[in-house]
């Protein structure tokens, strides 16, 4: 590396600092600032050092220098903003982005930033009001679309969430995380066939992608289509992320649809331990513990599903299988 070479030693300091060699990214970074006075981004880099290090003070003053250098440099207003936040010094956080919103009105991402802290305190009106704001400034700030879905799903405003992540699904169509949400939505509005296609297309960019494996499989459990093809996708989710209940509950409950008692009770037993007060875990549990003919335990499970608070049709399959059981 030539001694004079700035961005040489900001590579190396961030090197450093992953491999949590603190003093010498410090280094590096200040040799940096020596090179290019003017240049905010070596500050930015040494405020990251000091805040990982717990020198907080240190890491404000750094976080300062180069928002002092260029009052624009909306990266290091974000980095600040989160940096307070982690402090429990969010009116300070909001503060300064409110002030920066002053100053540049016509910044988009000055707009998003507020909003984004307003989101996280769960400030609804005024986020969705800054977002909104950001993005009649650049309506192609895919962040931004993201935490007005956000909101929205907070709201319980499914539809509208499901339209805020599809804008950003035209400019990443190949966002597997977001597939799987946009899926899951329509999952949890019972549209099932809808669900299916985002699942189908996630896992065509990323065949290894476990939850909209193991939601494909749940979906066509609930179908009634292919059992083997749902098998296979939940024993794949199963192997990718093997300590999650919610995937071995979906494996669990095909194994009971395909009439594999013997394994779906381990699985299901495995999901009513990891989390017992859910009430699903017990009622799946309780089902194929009676298809195996264990009665008794069947209906101790069941009971305890509805006791919990199991709701619609679960509820209804639970108080019909009981009262056979009478």
């Amino acid at each position: 590396m030539a001694p004079n070479d700035t961005s040489g030693h900001l590579l190396l300091g961030t090197i450093l600092l992953q491999s949590r060699e603190f003093a010498s990214a410090a280094e590096q970074f200040g040799f940096a600032q020596q090179l290019a006075p003017d240049d905010p981004l070596p500050h930015l880099d040494l405020a990251l050092v000091y805040a990982t290090e717990g020198k907080f003070a240190e890491a404000e003053r750094e976080f300062d220098s180069a928002l002092r250098i260029n009052p624009r440099f909306t990266q290091a207003l974000a980095q600040l903003a989160n940096f307070l936040i982690l402090r429990n010094q969010r009116p300070k956080a909001l503060a300064r982005a409110q002030q920066y919103v002053a100053a540049y009105p016509e910044d988009a991402n000055g707009h998003l930033i507020l909003g984004t802290l307003q989101l996280g305190g769960k400030q609804y009106p005024k986020a969705k009001a800054e977002l909104e704001h950001a993005l009649q400034l650049d309506p192609n700030l895919i962040e931004a679309y993201l935490q007005l879905g956000s909101i929205h799903q907070e709201l319980g405003e499914t539809d509208v969430a499901i339209a805020r992540y599809q804008k950003v699904l035209a400019f990443e169509p190949k966002s597997v995380p977001l597939q799987t949400l946009v899926g899951n939505l329509y999952l949890n509005k019972g549209d099932l066939a809808t669900a299916r296609k985002y699942y189908e297309q996630a896992l065509a960019v990323n065949p290894n992608s476990p939850i909209a494996a193991a939601n494909l499989a749940w979906v066509l459990g609930r179908q009634g289509g292919n059992l083997d093809v749902a098998l296979g996708l939940a024993q794949k989710a199963k192997q990718l992320l093997p300590e999650l209940e919610a995937i071995t509950d979906i494996l669990g409950w095909i194994q009971y649809l395909k009439g594999s008692y013997a394994s779906a009770i381990p699985s299901l037993r495995e999901c009513v331990q990891k989390a017992p007060s859910y009430p699903v875990y017990h009622y799946h549990l309780g089902m194929a513990l009676l298809a195996g003919g264990a009665k008794e335990k069947a209906k101790a499970q069941l009971e305890a599903g509805l006791k919990l608070g199991l709701r619609g049709e679960d509820a209804r399959q639970a108080s019909q299988a009981l009262a056979e059981l009478e």
